[in-house]
């Protein structure tokens, strides 16, 4: 509570400009902002909401098998509170007055979570949520949402999805809450359920149902990446629609490197299909290979400052490397296309890269950083290339999983 101080400032609950000119001028974590109406018969009316900076976004990448920064256009996020509506009889009106209490206790426990500490988070964002435990408010929702995270963070999967889930049965959750369950629900790191995937659709064709949600084009386009390859023609013609809502309107999506790749490995599709009806399509490959191309060139290359995943901690310099699938996909489009010189181009950077990426697994295996050295052996092997070096990059890929969990069984932090 020392953290919280009284301004002599007025900021309606309209006044999105100035609430984060004045939230980045202090750089606070969340600026309480409202306004109070009072009519001539007496009564009054009291609107609060909060402003604080958006979340992150980072991509997780199932093709290419890594984790990278997005773009957003969402700086900051404007949520509100429980209002009073002419209720000057009540003895203690103020719900929002318990969910910015809320939310105050939750920052603890959101700054574990973020420092690493997923078991004390849970403690902590347990504690807040105990304060207004009924409240429908979406910044309260925030709360459920970095608990479900720390719970999925230490294994307990389904208890993250059950206490999302339960807000969405309710029919009171935010579309920020949705799309987190859909992403419990259909994690693209592990192999879940069909069940599960159907489930994931559902949430996100419900949360696609809120227009004001500033964030309504990432829901969008996680619900095209599920369907775009269901063997429902249905849900195929749906995700190529959206996807082409997405590339024409103004969401940042159409700079993203991953919609680029993705506007690729559809074209290539529907080429492929062509193709087994008989028909080469040299077009239509073109038109892959452009998008794979452009995808190269869009992926982010570094990073100062940035927190990495991997480590658990913020470097000075990061660099991201651009895995040889990239390269390969690239290759394949123009081959197909009937593009000799930069086909043997993109062929040759993908046989450097993934040269490049085998040394430096070996080199992280020898040093004993087997988490690195999985990376860079996983990024290899998921190229699909049947030749010998694929071979040895997934015997290299199983080695190192078995010294990695050797390594935990015998405690040895690496």
């Amino acid at each position: 509570m020392q953290g919280v101080h009284r301004l002599p400032a007025v900021v309606g609950i309209a006044d999105r400009t100035f609430a984060s000119k004045l939230c980045r001028r202090l750089l606070a974590y969340s600026l309480l902002q409202g306004e109070i109406r009072q009519e001539k018969n007496g009564a009054w009316s009291v609107y609060a909401g909060t402003c604080q900076r958006g979340r992150n976004v980072r991509h997780l990448d199932p093709h290419t098998r890594d984790e990278t920064p997005a773009k957003v256009r969402w700086k900051w996020a404007f949520q509100r509170l429980t209002g009073v509506d002419d209720t000057p009889q009540t003895e203690y009106p103020f719900e929002f007055a318990h969910e910015l209490r809320a939310v105050i206790q939750g920052t603890a426990g959101q700054l574990a979570a973020y420092a690493g500490d997923p078991e004390r988070a849970i403690r902590l964002l347990d504690q807040a949520l105990a304060v207004s435990p009924d409240s429908t408010s979406p910044q309260i929702d925030l709360l459920r949402i970095a608990k479900a995270e720390a719970l999925a963070a230490i294994g307990a999967r389904s208890t993250a999805i059950d206490l999302l889930r339960r807000q969405c049965e309710a029919g009171v959750a935010s579309a920020e809450l949705m799309r987190t369950l859909a992403y419990l629900l259909n994690d693209p790191r592990i192999e879940v359920p069909e069940a599960d995937a159907l489930e994931a659709i559902a949430v996100l064709r419900k949360a696609a149902e809120d227009r004001s949600d500033p964030r309504r084009d990432q829901t969008l386009y996680n619900l095209s990446q599920i369907i775009a390859f269901s063997p429902d023609p249905a849900e195929r013609a749906e995700a190529e629609e959206i996807m082409e809502d997405l590339r024409q309107g103004d969401s940042h999506y159409k700079d993203a490197w991953y919609f680029k790749r993705a506007m690729g490995a559809r074209a290539f599709l529907v080429y492929g299909e062509e193709l087994h009806a008989g028909h080469k399509n040299k077009a239509r490959a073109a038109e892959a290979a452009r998008w794979y191309t452009r995808a190269i060139r869009a992926r982010p290359k570094i990073r100062f400052l940035f927190r990495n995943p991997q480590r658990g901690q913020i470097e000075m310099v990061t660099r991201f490397e651009t895995p040889p699938i990239m390269f390969a996909n690239a290759r394949d489009g123009h081959r197909e296309a009937g593009h000799f010189i930069r086909w043997h181009w993109y062929e040759l950077r993908f046989r450097l890269r993934r040269g490049r990426f085998m040394k430096k697994g070996e080199k992280a295996m020898q040093k004993g950083r087997y988490r690195s050295a999985i990376a860079y052996f996983d990024w290899i092997a998921s190229v699909g290339r049947h030749d010998a070096l694929e071979g040895d990059a997934a015997i290299e890929l199983q080695v190192a999983k078995e010294m990695r969990d050797e390594a935990g069984a015998q405690g040895i932090s690496k």
